[in-house]
């Protein structure tokens, strides 16, 4: 079967949304799925991470955002998804922070480029060997959306 990496995650995450509490074969299948789909999930995994320069970068850049945030409670304030730097430091922030990326622009680019590839590589049909889930086995009950992302791994029998 040709799915792309896409869709394995997807559907993955999709089958994390039903309980055990199904029909035994449907479990069973589920199960199987689960193990077909795992080796890919896990080399997508790998091939996600970031280089060692691009960890220590963003190691070096938290540390410098932190010495600079507001922290409340012990944890550093955000607004709008950014830690909000402390009154009368935020020059001093900026300009480190400059200062790092600059000194990383490779270590970015690089990131940048693994990012733009892996998205390619995301939308990639593959062939997996995967054992399919009989329409038979599948709830009653499933949710539309649900079984709108695992269809592809749904096997029809012409009688059914």
């Amino acid at each position: 079967m040709k799915l792309t990496r896409i869709e394995i995650m997807n559907i993955l995450e999709a089958l994390n949304s039903f309980n055990d509490k199904q029909n035994k074969y449907f479990v069973y299948y589920l199960s199987k799925l689960r193990t077909d789909l795992e080796s890919e999930k896990n080399a997508i995994i790998q091939m996600s991470m970031p280089s060692q320069d691009f960890i220590d970068f963003e190691k070096e850049r938290r540390m410098l955002v932190s010495k600079y945030a507001e922290i409340v409670d012990g944890n550093p304030i955000e607004k709008n998804g950014m830690y909000k730097v402390k009154t009368g430091s935020e020059e001093d922030c900026q300009k480190e922070l400059s200062t790092l990326f600059e000194m990383n622009k490779d270590v970015l680019r690089k990131r940048q480029e693994e990012l733009v590839e892996l998205e390619k590589i995301m939308q990639d049909e593959i062939e997996i060997n995967i054992t399919p889930i009989p329409f038979g086995h599948v709830p009653d009950l499933i949710d539309p959306k649900v079984f709108e992302i695992i269809k592809p791994v749904v096997k029809i029998e012409e009688n059914e």
